[in-house]
């Protein structure tokens, strides 16, 4: 049998929107009846072990995903090698897997890139911020999913 097809959710401490962004796109895949998918997430500067950020879980809960035990991971080569597709949050998050892996990733994207209005680039980080934040963040983040969703049969 095939290997899951992987996918990667990166962001800067794996603790706000990565996680959050894991959550949503593994939900939205079992609703669309896809089970050879494989969601994971990790930070570019995660601290080892950290939990999502209670903001994060919060917003998760209202949409009925719980992420409580999700605990950060540092990215490594291992990871990105091991991915078929990698979104990432942030110009910045795509940098970093460039210098990760000489070549880079063959399908490593900035999320905001599956827009469906096209006027995100990088979503915003809301640590720190209040629970709007993280709302508002969470939405941004589903809005693009639901493309990725649409679209994923063509990263395979």
């Amino acid at each position: 049998m095939a290997h899951s097809f992987r996918i990667l959710m990166i962001c800067t401490g794996n603790i706000c929107r990565s996680p959050m962004a894991e959550g949503l796109l593994r939900r939205m895949l079992a609703e669309s009846g896809r089970t050879d998918y494989a969601v994971s997430s990790a930070g570019t500067h995660a601290l080892h072990g950290q939990p999502a950020e209670a903001p994060a879980v919060s917003v998760m809960a209202s949409r009925g995903i719980d992420i409580r035990a999700h605990r950060a991971r540092r990215l490594n080569k291992g990871m990105l090698k091991a991915a078929d597709l990698v979104l990432v949050m942030e110009e910045m998050h795509l940098r970093f897997v460039r210098r990760l892996l000489l070549f880079g990733h063959r399908h490593a994207y900035r999320l905001g890139r599956f827009d469906p209005d096209g006027v995100v680039n990088d979503i915003p980080d809301p640590i720190g911020g209040d629970e709007q934040a993280y709302v508002a963040s969470a939405a941004m983040i589903a809005a693009c999913l639901t493309e990725v969703v649409g679209q994923i049969e063509t990263y395979r």
